[in-house]
């Protein structure tokens, strides 16, 4: 595998990992591998997202804990989203670093995000995908070859890849020399998914050895790595939800996980941090297919030790430079789980118990061991009484029944005891909501139940 060194070590530090959905459908290609399904997502003009302004306002570094990295993916060609500059700049302006999808066949936009000024570019990163066959199709090669030398000549941090498909093996010798010629090194390969199946296997009729033997032949980081844990459901605490989540632009809406729950809407209230919380042992995906970025960048899993995202992205070129600019090499050669405080023992039984509950799993600890870890933090909160919000609910209902057993006196928030030392709001994704309308009727000292245990 290619070494890329590292670089300076007066660096920005990740804090978080988002991955953003762009609700753009419409697509300028039409690959026979594409793994959106169509008949859900029509190519179409896209749905609109927010105001760049207020996504921007929503996104700030104090909200979100520091610099983040954001990585922008439409349903169809991110590009083709007409607020897409806008939306990049004001994240880039707020300090942020944004990586964005294409397919490199748009060259006003690109021409556009070229224009821009240093300090935004230096932490800005393209993901171009070779789509060889509508690139054949549409006569296309010479022009996205210019595009992707313009880009890099404009020192955007970039890199090339071609997502596999069965289709493409016959073509396998053709794009490596396409490649060489036009950029001097092998573009990195991906797999591709079948997400239409709960087992997520790769979309491929050969045999696995006669798979990896083929596109393994690129040297690419990228697809060797994801050969080494495709299909390994993992079983460690996962911090998806803590240091990476997925943001839907559209909505507002951070997602936990893939397939994961709503944890909160970024829009709620704009003048206090957004919360975070990790999933822990409770993932619904049958394995971690995306695990270059979220195990790699995000250290989702810490156990697991990844190779950096600029090992596995970056390329070094014939004539010494290199695919990714050194701001964006240096920010992707982090975790972003080694730049957020660790999660204490009793705070990863207690979440992990939590989202045993909302994801319909059996909590793993028993009754006594978590009434003892909830009793002291509560005492150590000097907290003697408490409301629960949501009882009719099966969170509000496990809370409340748990904490019957102790020596707190324990009411549901219908019932609400006056002058109690705290109220629990077990909806945690509506927690701004709640919060708010309860305080206007008076009552005090409200928390979610996210952060009862620290």
């Amino acid at each position: 595998m290619q070494d890329i060194v590292k670089g300076s070590i007066n660096i920005d530090r990740p804090i978080r990992l988002l991955c953003c959905n762009i609700p753009t459908t419409a697509c300028n290609l039409k690959c026979n591998y594409c793994y959106v399904d169509r008949k859900r997502f029509p190519n179409a003009p896209p749905t609109r997202m927010y105001e760049p302004e207020l996504i921007a306002r929503a996104l700030t570094q104090e909200r979100l804990g520091g610099k983040a990295y954001l990585q922008l993916c439409g349903y169809g060609e991110t590009f083709m989203d007409p607020l897409i500059v806008e939306v990049s700049e004001r994240l880039l302006r707020n300090g942020h670093y944004v990586a964005l999808s294409t397919n490199g066949t748009v060259r006003k936009i690109n021409d556009i995000f070229c224009a821009f000024p240093q300090e935004l570019k230096e932490r800005l990163h393209f993901f171009i995908s070779i789509q060889w066959e509508e690139l054949k199709r549409l006569n296309l090669l010479n022009q996205y070859a210019e595009n992707v030398r313009n880009i890099k000549a404009c020192d955007i941090s970039m890199s090339v890849s071609v997502t596999l498909s069965d289709s493409l093996v016959p073509e396998i010798p053709s794009i490596k020399e396409y490649c060489l010629k036009e950029f001097g090194v092998l573009c990195h390969i991906l797999e591709c998914r079948d997400e239409r199946r709960s087992d997520i296997p790769r979309m491929t009729e050969l045999p696995i050895e006669e798979h990896q033997r083929l596109w393994g032949s690129f040297d690419s980081p990228t697809f060797e790595w994801q050969q080494v844990y495709w299909g390994q459901h993992r079983n460690e605490f996962c911090y998806m939800g803590e240091s990476a989540m997925y943001l839907d632009f559209s909505s507002g809406n951070i997602w936990q996980a893939c397939l994961g729950k709503k944890l909160c809407n970024i829009f709620d209230d704009l003048n206090e941090p957004i919360r975070f919380c990790a999933l822990g042992r409770n993932c619904n995906v049958a394995h971690c297919y995306l695990g270059n970025i979220l195990l790699g960048l995000g250290g989702v899993v810490p156990e697991i030790q990844y190779p950096s995202f600029a090992s596995q992205r970056d390329r070094i070129c014939p004539d010494g430079t290199t695919w990714f600019t050194p701001k964006v090499r240096d920010f992707f050669h982090q975790r972003v789980i080694n730049n957020l405080p660790p999660y204490s023992e009793s705070k990863k039984i207690y979440i992990d118990t939590v989202m045993a509950i909302v994801y319909g799993h059996k909590p793993r600890e028993t009754v006594d061991k978590l009434r003892s870890l909830l009793s002291k933090a509560l005492n150590k909160s000097g907290i003697k009484s408490c409301n629960i919000q949501g009882c009719t609910k099966p969170l509000g209902k496990w809370l409340y029944e748990l904490l019957q057993g102790t020596e707190f006196d324990v009411r549901r928030l219908s019932e609400r005891l006056l002058g109690a030392d705290m109220t629990i709001i077990t909806e945690y994704d509506d927690f701004p909501n709640i919060r708010n309308s309860l305080a206007n009727k008076g009552v005090n000292n409200i928390v979610s139940i996210l952060d009862i245990i620290v």
